[in-house]
């Protein structure tokens, strides 16, 4: 139906064209050639009578009537008709069947925690500079807890800039902020690697491991994309997947992710059947606590700094709200 749409819009424009240049071609000026010939409005309206909506009675029968009734034919065989099924378990209930193709579920936990166990090694290993890391607890690291309990959220705060990490940042004072940054510069060995110079107007950061600190953040979001998508429930289309924010903006308005009873939840409007309802479909998905732990760290701890590293190294002082958005590795520092 939207290409016959386009067809009737490009067949009115040539044919208004075309009456233009005969008239001219007959001593009309094309002033009068264009006054005197069809609007494109008119000879849209014409073609949409004739053949592109539903007669009423006594009319003759038109294409698009008989699509609709050959579609409204075909919807009710269809809903009134047991389709074959094509999903099934074996007796040991471990393994999925689907067309076939068996997917055993034990696989699926086995490749989840596989990569819940990298994300946890870049995470606390390479971008919160743990060098001892190998499996500890956030405690035992000497990370801050997260309060999971006493972690509020308002979702309908639309102040631009919010998030649901402000929260943290409230309870301790402020305290957390440039956690990262204080554990570099009270490190001997990490100040002798990260910090190129020091002295009263402020720190410079050596341009190398910023750009190395990048690229372990694109894998670490690689990786927490991944788990996000399979983790959440029902899986995010790619569209969705790739715009969700983690702070308010003025164009896109409340953010994507948010906090809800100790659970982190991502929350994005589906635009399927929009143009037939005008209103997108709300879907939230909630995240698993393992997943949600490392989510918020990188939040809380390690994205303040990669945006303070990019202020100090490449001069930026506006930062994307997505949340897979890494834009301090330069294609000059690539080269």
């Amino acid at each position: 139906m939207a290409i016959s749409r386009l067809c009737i819009i490009k067949y009115a424009v040539e044919q208004r064209a075309k009456t233009i240049k005969q008239k001219m071609q007959q001593g009309q000026s094309q002033e009068e050639a264009e006054e005197n010939s069809p609007s494109h409005f008119a000879l849209i309206s014409e073609m949409t009578r004739r053949f592109m909506v539903g007669g009423g009675e006594g009319w003759e029968t038109t294409p698009t009537q008989f699509i609709i009734r050959l579609r409204n034919f075909g919807m009710a065989a269809q809903n009134n008709t047991a389709a074959h099924g094509s999903v099934s378990w074996d007796k040991s209930r471990e393994e999925l069947i689907y067309k076939g193709i068996r997917l055993s579920v034990l696989d699926v936990q086995a490749m989840m925690r596989l990569a819940v166990q990298q994300l946890e090694t870049i995470l606390y290993k390479d971008l919160l500079l743990f060098a001892e890391y190998s499996e500890q607890s956030p405690a035992e690291l000497g990370l801050p807890e997260i309060p999971w309990d006493q972690l509020l959220d308002n979702a309908a705060n639309e102040t631009i800039g919010h998030s649901y990490i402000d929260t943290l940042f409230q309870r301790d004072g402020g305290a957390r902020k440039g956690w990262v940054i204080k554990k570099v510069l009270q490190d001997s060995s990490l100040r002798s690697k990260w910090i190129k110079s020091m002295n009263d107007n402020g720190v410079e950061i050596n341009s190398k491991m910023a750009y190395r600190y990048g690229l372990r953040i694109e894998k670490a979001l690689e990786l927490l994309a991944v788990l996000a998508h399979i983790s959440g429930g029902f899986p995010l289309r790619a569209w969705e997947l790739l715009v969700v924010r983690h702070r308010n903006t003025s164009n896109g308005g409340i953010r994507n992710i948010l906090c809800d009873q100790g659970l982190i939840m991502i929350v994005t409007g589906a635009h399927k059947g929009f143009t037939t309802t005008g209103r997108l479909k709300i879907i939230h998905r909630f995240l698993p606590r393992e997943v949600g732990s490392l989510l918020t760290y990188y939040l809380w701890l390690v994205l303040p700094f990669w945006e303070d590293i990019q202020a100090n190294v490449w001069d930026k002082s506006i930062f994307n709200a997505g949340l897979w958005a890494t834009e301090g590795t330069q294609e000059s520092e690539r080269q």
